[in-house]
This record gives structure tokens, sequence and C-alpha cells, in this order.
């Protein structure tokens, strides 16, 4: 293997950001990793974010007639996110490889299974905020957009933005989540909207200063 794949194969490894619950989640993949029975492989963690996909399609049918089936989302999203935060670490640690592939499915299933929970509030909300939500779905994959067309230009995976990562945000969801199981779909509706406007404003600053730094590496070749 050339030296240039073997650096390629290690970018798609690289995580080049930290994020405010780093430090506990690494603690806690030192703890479950080992704990991972060893017919159980990296593959299969991934694969995982299918049947969660599934299960989050179900939630959704039966929250158009009880939003109370909304708080059934939280612990599918838990479930989902220890699946994805031990994938690639119990690769890594018993050297699996399937780096390519890997990378590539893991993300695809991630925002497959994030579009799904969008799909589901877009058929739970009131029909007037429907188009909010729309919209909000094509903003977050304006996020996953920008994060890899970073890393196809400087090789590094960033993962965080201004401190906040994967963690911080799935358990912001669990929170809101349960709030909106619990007090109906009109507050859930108005808060789609805040949202969305706080969503453009932030992939609109966040596209800004990605593309100056890499105007500034260019220019200082």
């Amino acid at each position: 293997m050339s030296l240039v794949t073997k650096s390629r194969l290690r970018s798609l490894q690289l995580k080049a950001s930290k994020w405010y619950l780093s430090g506990i989640e690494k603690r806690f993949k030192d703890w479950a990793v080992p704990k991972v029975p060893r017919c159980i492989e990296t593959y299969h963690l991934t694969l995982m974010t299918i049947p969660c996909i599934v299960a989050t399609w179900c939630v959704g049918l039966l929250a158009m007639t009880d939003s109370v089936w909304l708080l059934a989302l939280s612990p599918i999203v838990v479930i989902q996110y220890v699946y994805d935060l031990l994938d690639g670490e119990v690769g890594r640690r018993r050297k699996t490889g399937l780096i390519r592939w890997g990378f590539y499915t893991d993300h695809f299933l991630d925002y497959i299974f994030i579009a799904s929970i969008i799909l589901v509030y877009y058929i739970t909300v009131p029909a007037s905020y429907q188009a909010y939500v729309f919209v909000t779905m094509i903003l977050i994959a304006g996020f996953f957009i920008s994060t890899y067309l970073e890393h196809g230009a400087t090789g590094k995976f960033v993962m965080s933005e201004y401190g906040f990562g994967p963690t911080e945000g799935r358990l912001a969801f669990v929170i809101l989540n349960t709030i909106f199981a619990l007090t109906g779909r009109i507050i859930l509706g108005k808060f789609v909207s805040l949202f969305l406007v706080f969503l453009f404003f932030s992939l609109l600053f966040t596209c800004y200063r990605k593309q100056s730094m890499l105007w500034k590496k260019d220019r200082q070749g």
C-alpha cells in the first residue's frame, strides 16, 4: 500500500475536532468496547442503524394519532448513538479494516436516520408547519455536505461546530423531544419555525467561515 493511500485511509478515521462531552464519550468507549462480544464485529454495529430507522418509521405512524408516541424516539436515538459510537472504535481496536466501507456506510445510514426523524416530525406537526420541516431537512443536509466537502479539501473530518458535536446534538434532541411529546403538536410546530431560522443563519455563518479558511490556505500556497 502506497504512502498516499495510507495517508488517505488515516484521514477517513481522523476526527479533527473536539466537543464539550468528547472526554466523557472517550471514557465510555474505553469501558464499553472491551465488553463487546468477539462475535459482534464493527459492521454488525454499523448495520444496527437500519432497525433503528425502521423503528423510527413505526413511531411516526403511531405519533400521527397521539404525539405522546414521540417519547419513543428518545430511546431509539440513544440506542442508535451507542451503536454509532462503538462501531468505528471496535473496528480500530480489532484492526478489522473496512475503513472505506465503514466511513461510507456509517455516515450514509446516519443521514438516513436523521432524515427519518425529520420525516416523523413532518407527519406529526400541523399541516401549516410542514413546509418548515421540509426546509429544515434541506438545511441539515447542507451541514452534512459542508462537512464532507471540507474533508475532501483538507483531509480532516470535522464533526463539531463551536464545541457542539454529535453527543451534545443527541442529548439536546432527547430533552426537546420529551418536551414536545408531552406538550403537544402546536408547541412543536412553533418551535420548528424558530429552529429553521437558527439553522439558516448557522449554516450561512459556518459556510462563510470555512470558505474563508480555505481561501487563506490556497493563497498561502
